[in-house]
């Protein structure tokens, strides 16, 4: 017998495994797939499909996995309880291995073509869920039962392990499913078991080579920002001092990336900062900048509490801080870049610098007395009014005269990321001082 196989195929791994398992001596013909060696003449003459596994059993030649794998068994070793012969146990084995190729291996391909013929680099959030889902099957189809089909290995287990093995490389996890990681670790005991793993490492290694990284579980979590939003650098204030182990991904808001197909499925509001906050089962979405920095500071308790205090009554004054950040000062900063790109003379108005000076000597009666915005503690409010504050300081604003704000903001500087927001500040002042000039000193 001849078996055409590519080791990173799941599929030509569950027919070798299930020969390894029944001890058959079977020649293994590579086919490389990547250079496109099955659609060669020769090759299309044995599989006009171009597709792996294919058996050759003296001449009668068979393609499609599992109508390989229950041949094997049927032919040469039917006393196998790898496909038992009770018609019930055989349909519920059956039923399994139609699952598999339909909801897991049906969409692991539907995922992973367009990284590997289309140039893409990352599957969509709807095809991961998709795939998250099937597993959540696999794990309910595990409760009270050690394998797919009841308390013994079988063709069934074979197939998806070949599948679980390719996720595990390509997404580096499949998520926190306790059934099925035990399972995972039960199939070792099963002849082939091993090289059926070790190639699929292959997977890993051909995306690192086209630099792809992919993920299933909570590594997969990322903060959408760009350096010159206000609210996205409050945020990755509160993410510095958290220390937050989560990925930063950058838009140019200049070049329309915030209103690309890809990430307006994520925010239809086309706005930064967006969390996507990934527990290793569900996607968990969030925009609006206060929003975010209150969820990430009350969900790392192992940092405590003084960023966020649970104090019911500390966290009203935060709120109320919070908010007129948002309604006032905030406000004050998008008025005057709208100014700037309004392209019609702009010019900085005395109703402007009157509107401004008003918010901020709200900040300066806040800080009277007090080191910080609600006490003398800081909290995730004095990272809100930094990133405003940084902004009017690189628009030109002078905050000196207002003293308490002055001592406060250089308080600040003691802080992780604060040179990181300064930057992106620095950015958007030169921007603004570009088409309004220095307007403030007028």
């Amino acid at each position: 017998m001849k078996l055409y196989h590519m080791p990173a195929s799941p599929p030509s791994r569950s027919v070798l495994m299930t020969i390894r398992c029944l001890g058959l001596d079977v020649e293994i013909i590579p086919v490389d797939l990547l250079n496109g060696e099955q659609r060669s003449p020769e090759y299309l003459k044995i599989n006009p499909i171009g597709q792996v596994p294919v058996l050759d059993d003296d001449g009668f030649i068979l393609t499609e996995s599992r109508a390989i794998m229950t041949y094997l068994v049927n032919s040469k070793m039917p006393e196998s309880t790898l496909y038992p012969k009770n018609a019930k146990d055989r349909a519920i084995v059956d039923s399994k291995l139609y699952f598999d190729a339909t909801n897991i291996f049906s969409l692991i391909f539907a995922a992973m073509r367009p990284l590997y013929f289309n140039g893409e680099k990352e599957v969509c959030a709807e095809k991961r869920e998709k795939i998250k889902q099937a597993l959540q099957h696999l794990e309910n189809f595990l409760d009270g039962k050690l394998y797919f089909a009841g308390n013994d290995p079988t063709l069934a287990d074979i197939s998806i392990l070949s599948n679980i093995a390719y996720l595990k490389n390509a997404f580096g996890g499949i998520g926190n499913l306790p059934n099925l990681e035990g399972w995972y670790k039960r199939c070792e005991d099963m002849p082939g078991y091993q090289e059926n793993v070790d190639s699929a490492k292959i997977v890993s290694q051909i995306l690192e080579q086209i630099g792809i990284k992919l993920s299933l579980t909570a590594q997969d979590s990322c903060l959408y920002v760009a350096s010159m939003s206000t609210p996205s650098r409050a945020v990755l204030l509160v993410v510095r001092n958290l220390s937050i182990d989560i990925e930063i991904k950058q838009l140019n808001l200049l070049a329309g990336e915030h209103r690309r197909s890809e990430f307006t499925k994520i925010n239809p509001r086309c706005c930064v900062p967006t969390l996507v906050d990934n527990d290793g089962h569900n996607d968990f979405i969030l925009w609006e900048s206060k929003a975010i920095m209150i969820y990430l500071a009350e969900k790392c308790q192992r940092f405590g509490h003084s960023l966020y205090p649970k104090c019911m009554k500390s966290r009203a004054v935060i709120h109320q801080r919070l908010f007129h950040d948002a309604s006032e000062l905030y406000v004050r900063i998008l008025d005057i870049a709208n100014l700037a790109f309004s392209g019609v003379n702009p010019m900085i108005t005395v109703q402007h610098k009157e509107n401004l000076k008003k918010a901020l000597q709200i900040l300066e009666s806040f800080l009277e007395g007090h080191d910080y915005m609600t006490g003398n503690s800081i909290t995730i409010c004095d990272f809100a009014y930094f990133a405003s504050v940084c902004t009017l300081v690189h628009f030109g604003y002078d905050i000196s005269k207002f003293t308490c704000i002055n001592q406060w903001y250089q308080r600040m500087g003691k802080y992780e990321g604060i040179k990181e927001c300064d930057e992106g500040a620095q950015e958007f002042g030169e921007m603004i001082k570009g088409k309004l000039g220095n307007s403030f000193n007028d």
